[in-house]
């Protein structure tokens, strides 16, 4: 599709440009998950382990949500960007104190200067820029500052076109998750893709795994083994 190549292109650019270690682009798919649209040196155990978010969940989550941009904290920016040019335990107290939940996997993946911005389109696409990298103080403010100007061209080059379908097709990764969602929210993807022709057919290679979807659906909470072989699925149609 036409922005994904327009996204990889993207991340290519500013990874050259800043030397990141790890890049990539989220968007809120219309049931609430933020699944990776593009990606750039993240490693296989990070995305396993990373793209099944929420907007309510960690900081790449949270960020594109007004209610959660706190510019008045050291944390964050005028804009509000998650910035950190030296990750540590620390930062982990420092984001509960102001009701932000840090998970803690890019510290664990060893990232120290890590740089999270909000893209949020006019026509209400949402999502979010990751860039990381291992070495320490990488980014000035003048740094910080165009890429959140690039964010915004983004925004309106690239999300304001999304369409719904593109929007659910980004990643069909939710249904692995089933964290307490209702039918009636389940049930919205479903009545779209099957009355969508276009989604009906970049959907028919994975119809015979829809009976372990919905197996998924029915279970109080998936094990991580049947998430990860569902990820594995999908990922590879």
């Amino acid at each position: 599709m036409k922005y994904q190549k327009e996204l990889a292109a993207f991340l290519e650019k500013a990874g050259r440009d800043f030397s990141f270690d790890a890049l990539a682009v989220r968007v809120l798919d219309p049931l609430g998950y933020m699944p990776y649209a593009a990606h750039k040196g993240l490693s296989p155990s990070f995305i396993e382990d990373e793209e099944l978010i929420a907007i309510d969940e960690c900081i790449c989550g949270k960020v594109p949500r007004l209610d959660a941009q706190r510019t008045d904290t050291p944390f964050f920016t005028k804009r509000g960007s998650f910035w950190n040019n030296y990750l540590e335990e620390g930062v982990t107290e420092g984001l509960k104190k102001i009701g932000i939940e840090y998970r803690g996997r890019c510290l664990e993946e060893g990232y120290r200067t890590v740089l999270i911005i909000p893209v949020n389109a006019d026509n209400g696409n949402k999502g979010s820029l990751f860039f990381a990298s291992r070495k320490e103080n990488l980014l000035k403010n003048e740094d910080v500052e165009f890429l959140e100007d690039a964010a915004l061209r983004l925004g309106t080059n690239t999300f304001e076109h999304l369409t719904e379908c593109e929007r659910y097709n980004l990643k069909a990764c939710w249904l692995a998750q089933n964290n307490g969602n209702d039918g009636a929210i389940f049930g919205k993807y479903f009545e779209h893709i099957k009355n969508c022709p276009a989604c009906c057919e970049s959907n028919r290679p994975i119809s015979e795994f829809d009976h372990t979807c919905k197996r998924v659906m029915a279970q109080g909470a998936a094990s991580q083994e049947l998430k990860s072989r569902i990820i594995r699925h999908l990922r590879s149609v």
